[in-house]
């Protein structure tokens, strides 16, 4: 009964502690378009990205921050 008790707690804080590191990536990757397009770009990716838990899709869309001329051709392919 403790044994599980305390699996079920460490499972709990694995949870959170991944929930929380994708929250600061998004938080990350909306400043970052912030600053390499403007304010209005950083704000609309933050939009887009509510609730995204997959890494992968945040890491596709830090490369786009690198690869995209405009916010706008950057906000469209982030949308995909």
């Amino acid at each position: 009964m403790l044994a599980e008790t305390l699996q079920e707690w460490d499972e709990q804080k694995i949870n959170e502690g991944r929930r929380e590191g994708l929250a600061q990536e998004r938080a990350l990757l909306c400043r970052l378009a912030g600053r390499r397009f403007d304010t209005a770009t950083g704000d609309a990716l933050a939009t887009i990205l509510a609730g995204v838990e997959d890494a992968s899709e945040l890491a596709r869309v830090g490369t786009l921050i690198i690869d995209c001329e405009s916010g706008q051709d950057f906000l469209a392919r982030a949308r995909r």
